[in-house]
């Protein structure tokens, strides 16, 4: 496509989970600028369908939507389902994730963690399986999972959040090291504080000081996980498996 201006992903299909989202719709466009057929899964049908029209009217691309609760057990048919709409899937982003405090003083908190792992990390797990298993098949495949800064760093009140958000940590390399052989990368991105929707349960003076903490000096946006998601979807990233890269302005280095 002409309007490749990153990494052509022409002729490639990705499944994106949390499409309508921030960082999920950001994703969406970005990859479908670089030429990628989409299948796109939220649980907000109306927002897919308002994202699905606006790609399909400015990028010859095609464009599939799937509506699925991730925390039921509809999860487990997605992949396979996704197959059937749009063919070989050559790119999985597990982008969907529960943002919420939680409250140790609370009876709430076990129901919580149950949610937040089904939902951040579970979901995850058994897309990533699919996934595997069928790009497999290909030799080819691209699974990118999104993580937080929260699985390094912690969060006051966001324990079940950050708690499920390392797990992806260790999932992504026992499947790096298993299907790197097959010609499948699978690799994590761990934002910093990213200003969408999500991030409003925190207080304007919350978020000024989580801004404060970033060298660069603002928070990030969803295009700024968008790019090194394209980047972990090219064929440029072919020697990069089982890490996870940090986008956050700075706020955490190694």
């Amino acid at each position: 496509m002409d309007n490749c201006s990153l990494f052509c992903l022409c002729g490639r299909t990705a499944l994106i989970t949390g499409a309508a989202g921030g960082i999920g719709e950001a994703t969406a466009k970005t990859l479908s600028e670089q030429g990628a057929n989409l299948v796109l899964v939220d649980i907000k049908e109306d927002k897919l369908s308002e994202i699905s029209n606006n790609i399909k009217s400015k990028y010859n691309n095609k464009v599939d939507t799937i509506c699925c609760d991730l925390s039921k057990e509809e999860v487990k048919q997605l992949f396979s389902k996704a197959e059937k709409q749009a063919g070989k899937i050559d790119i999985l982003v597990n982008n969907a994730g529960l943002f919420k405090s939680d409250d140790w003083n609370t009876g709430t908190n076990e129901s919580y963690l149950h949610l937040a792992m089904k939902i951040n990390f579970e979901a995850q797990f058994i897309l990533c399986q699919d996934a595997a298993k069928s790009m497999a098949k290909y030799k080819f495949g691209r699974i990118i999972n999104v993580a937080s800064i929260g699985a390094f760093i912690g969060g006051y009140k966001f324990a079940c959040y950050c708690a499920s958000k390392s797990a992806i940590l260790g999932l992504i390399k026992s499947l790096a090291l298993e299907y790197s052989k097959h010609g499948i990368t699978v690799n994590c991105v761990a934002p910093g504080v990213i200003d969408t929707p999500m991030i409003n349960i925190l207080t304007d003076e919350e978020k000024e000081i989580n801004r404060s903490m970033v060298p660069v000096g603002r928070l990030g946006n969803p295009q700024d996980i968008a790019n090194m998601i394209a980047f972990l979807a090219s064929n440029e990233s072919e020697y990069i498996t089982g890490q996870t890269m940090h986008v956050n302005g700075g706020m955490l280095m190694y």
